[in-house]
């Protein structure tokens, strides 16, 4: 989850040296992209937290091991859907 926000974080610099259309459109790209990832990344922060918050009983184990194998699924989901959002401009 960690490199994922900060591979989210740093990924504006990509457009440093971009041209106004290409800036504009990065940006507009990213925002979404920005909102898609960090809402991705608190639902698996979520669905982590419910795999711990389901009683440690033995008929339980199955729906804890399901959810603790959600939350890295959702985002690695939510890093693949940002990355895909981003509209990065073409070099050249």
């Amino acid at each position: 989850m960690n490199l994922a926000l900060l591979h989210g974080g740093f990924s504006p610099m990509v457009c440093d040296s971009c041209n106004s259309a290409q800036a504009e459109r990065f940006t507009d790209s990213s925002d979404v992209a920005w909102v898609v990832l960090c809402t991705g990344l608190v639902l698996s922060l979520i669905v982590l937290v419910a795999s711990w918050a389901v009683p440690w009983r033995r008929g339980q184990a199955a729906k804890r091991a399901l959810f603790a194998m959600a939350a890295p699924v959702l985002a690695g989901v939510a890093f693949v859907a940002f990355t895909g959002l981003v509209d990065r401009p073409r070099s050249g």
